[in-house]
């Protein structure tokens, strides 16, 4: 999946949400007033996600660009189906017209089929032209979905965020912890858990792994530590496709990496501009970043003031978006462990996506700054290697 590609399916799936949470005409369908954008980083992996906190459901869609083949859009709703397997509901986006036959209302058609006796799939179409720019009146319900879905579906690939979640691991440590796996390709079962992580753990404790800094990774050695930083360290190499989550084994893009840092140096630019390309579109932080730009030009001289109000003030913005997920009741905003948005900042900053005025990235008044010249790079950069 390319840039432009989530850009659109993103600004179709806010869309979407807005007129359920309006319960405009006959949007609102099955669900509740209390949805909000979610993350599955799990195969097969949906475009856009939304879950019902009210219902405790979520909904996965396939969207698919315009200016393809019409067996395209037939394809994309046998992904769609396949989304049913681990969510409640799905629905397809795409265009509504395409070589001047009318392909939304054609699957329309084929989901009225006596065959689908339940109605678990949404349909809508867009007009291609106005979708980027006014995705509100692009979008079409060509088909609703019409009936409540029940029974128990195992929802524990459901994020809160729609985002990579990122908790400090390092540029360093990545290389080190998939090259591990790489060592244990050939072991049976978990490798993650019962080889990999075991000896990365002692290699951490022992200052052997570094920070982005280059420096020895000080962690103490307790039972508390071994667990949480083992999900700590997994769950962003899976959701960047570094290595697929049931054994933790390397896939392509994983191998495509070490490969980079084994041939070039884990310091080099090659190395570092293929893990930022995956964090930016893997991992959906160029979501995150458009969403962060939007949310400056609403920003109040308050927000601006520090870096913790700015982040504070920002994920309260993701909120009211319907972007993140439901805030537990009495939940504080002001401390970073109850935060969604932690150490995005700092990542960015260490991958070179934003500007600096020395080692600082925040500057008061205005915010943090992007580094555009470096992200359209690295969007456009072809790793042929």
């Amino acid at each position: 999946m390319g840039a432009n590609h989530d850009l659109l399916a993103d600004k179709a799936g806010r869309a979407i949400i807005s007129k359920i949470v309006a319960r405009f005409d006959n949007w609102g369908q099955v669900f509740s007033d209390n949805l909000s954008k979610a993350g599955d980083f799990s195969w097969p992996r949906p475009d856009y996600v939304c879950f019902d906190y009210d219902l405790d459901q979520s909904i996965a869609f396939e969207f698919k660009p315009p200016n393809h083949a019409k067996r395209e859009y037939l394809t994309g709703l046998g992904q769609t189906l396949s989304y049913l397997e681990k969510h409640h509901y799905s629905g397809i986006i795409l265009p509504t017209i395409v070589e001047g036959y009318y392909i939304a209302q054609h699957l329309t058609n084929i989901l009225s089929l006596d065959v689908f006796s339940r109605h678990y799939i949404a349909v809508i179409g867009y007009d291609e032209k106005t979708l980027e720019s006014d995705p509100l009146n692009s979008i079409q319900l060509f088909k609703p979905i019409e009936h409540e879905r029940t029974g128990e579906i195992v929802s524990e690939h459901i994020n809160q965020t729609y985002w990579c979640w990122w908790r400090d691991i390092s540029h360093y440590e990545i290389f080190t912890l998939l090259n591990l796996l790489d060592k244990f390709a050939n072991q049976l079962g978990d490798i993650y858990t019962h080889y990999a992580w075991p000896e990365f753990w002692q290699l951490m404790i022992s200052r052997k792994t570094r920070t982005w800094e280059g420096i020895g990774r000080i962690k103490t050695d307790n039972n508390t530590n071994y667990k949480s930083e083992k999900q700590n360290y997994k769950i962003p190499l899976f959701q960047l496709g570094l290595i697929e989550p049931s054994e933790g084994r390397l896939t392509a893009k994983g191998y495509k990496l070490i490969s980079i840092g084994k041939i070039f140096g884990i310091e080099s630019s090659l190395y570092m501009d293929y893990l930022t390309k995956l964090v930016l579109i893997e991992g959906k932080h160029l979501t995150l970043i458009q969403d962060l730009e939007n949310y400056k030009t609403k920003a109040k001289a308050i927000s601006l003031s520090n870096s913790t109000q700015f982040r504070k003030d920002f994920e309260t913005y993701l909120d009211e978006n319907n972007s993140i997920g439901q805030r537990k009741e009495g939940r504080t905003t002001t401390g970073n462990k109850e935060s969604y948005i932690r150490d995005e900042l700092k990542l960015w900053n260490k991958l070179g996506l934003l500007k600096t005025r020395g080692s600082r990235y925040f500057k008061v008044g205005r915010g943090i700054e992007f580094n555009w010249a470096r992200i359209t790079e690295i969007l456009t950069k072809e790793f042929s290697f």
